[in-house]
């Protein structure tokens, strides 16, 4: 990336110069010298300067109050938490409908659950967003998966209305559980704007470090808040599109957020009471189509309710 920037960079950079950092290190890749000391500001005071339409994440504070749930079970998970999820994956995207399909849930000690990750990444394997939301198209959607991205007529073979989706997204909805907010292991987000115009940082394998990699977290979350950032979108052209001005940000609607766990430092840490983190993250496909009517079939969404099944973002 070169060495002048943007004034959208400019004004960011200066903005978090104001406001309090942990200086930490985040793991871009597993390889020796992977390991890159980076400064990473605590924007709690701030929330509602950071969209998902402008950095690719959003904090939703109370937005997701769930007293009922048990954590270790999947019917629960599914009955409660999957329903506000896609609640509040549309209000933040303004889609029209949404399917929670996939979830996991974290402990800092791995129980019952698995650990946080330690490394620079996004959920899902660059250029496989569309295949991904080509194969739940498939099997959750009215009309199936010829109908993204494509026209179809009113009615398919079996009378069922088609809608035509013209685009989907991917977003994760990351739910802490402790009802605690001193907790250690938070989890740090890349803004959007900060990464270099061409997207050079990440070419599927490991994430490269770039210096104008900004980093945030929010240090106040607690059970009942909701933490909303973005993992793929259809409206951000696979093979280009981006903007060709060295220094300036990315065009175009966010694609991705580049996250990872971390450790506070000591300091910090101390006064978090060394309690471990516990969170639930939801994996939401949202949809827009310009319909009134939904675009996820009930039946489809009752299965991923139950836990009759789960889609596997990762592979």
């Amino acid at each position: 990336m070169g060495t002048s920037q943007s004034a959208q960079h400019l004004g960011l950079t200066a903005s978090l110069k104001t406001t309090p950092a942990a200086q930490a290190t985040l793991n871009y890749g597993t390889s020796p010298g992977t390991a890159v000391a980076v400064s990473i500001v605590d924007i709690s005071a701030t929330p509602g300067e950071y969209t998902v339409q402008e950095c690719g994440f959003e904090c939703r504070k109370g937005a997701c109050p769930l007293p009922a749930v048990v954590w270790a079970n999947r019917a629960s998970i599914g009955r409660h938490v999957f329903p506000a999820a896609e609640r509040i994956a549309m209000q933040v995207t303004e889609a029209d409908d949404a399917l929670a399909f996939h979830h996991q849930v974290r402990h800092s000690e791995g129980v019952l659950s698995e650990a946080p990750v330690f490394l620079v990444h996004s959920d899902i394997v660059l250029g496989k967003g569309q295949e991904h939301a080509l194969a739940l198209l498939s099997d959750s959607v009215l009309g199936g998966p010829d109908h993204f991205m494509s026209s179809c007529g009113p009615l398919d073979g079996a009378g069922m209305p088609k809608i035509k989706v013209d685009r989907v997204a991917f977003v994760n909805v990351w739910l802490p559980i402790s009802d605690s907010s001193r907790w250690r292991e938070p989890l740090a987000l890349c803004d959007w704007r900060s990464r270099p115009a061409d997207l050079s940082d990440w070419d599927g394998g490991p994430v490269r470090h770039e210096p104008s990699h900004q980093w945030c977290y929010y240090s106040d979350l607690q059970a009942g808040d909701a933490l909303i950032f973005k993992q793929w979108d259809s409206a951000f052209p696979e093979g280009g599109g981006y903007c060709s001005n060295v220094g300036e940000a990315p065009s175009g609607p966010p694609r991705e957020v580049l996250h990872s766990a971390f450790m506070l430092p000591e300091s910090v840490e101390a006064r978090c009471r060394n309690e471990p983190r516990h969170s639930c993250e939801v994996r939401v496909m949202v949809c827009f189509s310009g319909a009134s009517a939904g675009v996820v079939s009930n039946i489809a969404r009752e299965e991923y309710h139950r836990g009759d099944r789960e889609y596997n973002i990762f592979l």
